[in-house]
């Protein structure tokens, strides 16, 4: 039969400062990790005047310059925009891709 051991506290100072660096240590780690997870929505909310899209099913790059344009603009143009804007090599573009759509 086992018997479980009992720890004694020798130096309560000690234990005390064990305990408070600890959750010191813990609360910098943490804040670390939260400070990692936010640092790409910052970025993402300092664009201004961009807009960013989601390929559905059945769309095309013509289409999507098509709403995303002046009536003036030569879609060519704005589809040649979104491609280089994209770094697409080709104009296929796939659901749930997300596309930016340069502002002109």
């Amino acid at each position: 039969m086992k018997t479980k051991r009992k720890f004694k506290i020798v130096d309560k100072r000690k234990f005390n400062r064990f305990i408070i660096v600890s959750i010191l240590l813990l609360t910098i780690f943490i804040y670390g990790i939260m400070a990692l997870m936010t640092k790409n929505k910052v970025k993402s909310m300092e664009i201004k005047n961009e807009d960013y899209i989601i390929v559905y099913s059945g769309d095309t790059l013509w289409h999507i310059a098509q709403k995303s344009s002046r009536k003036e603009e030569d879609l060519r143009k704005v589809v040649y925009g979104i491609k280089k804007a994209n770094g697409l090599r080709s104009s296929n573009i796939y659901p749930g891709q997300v596309l930016f759509i340069p502002n002109n």
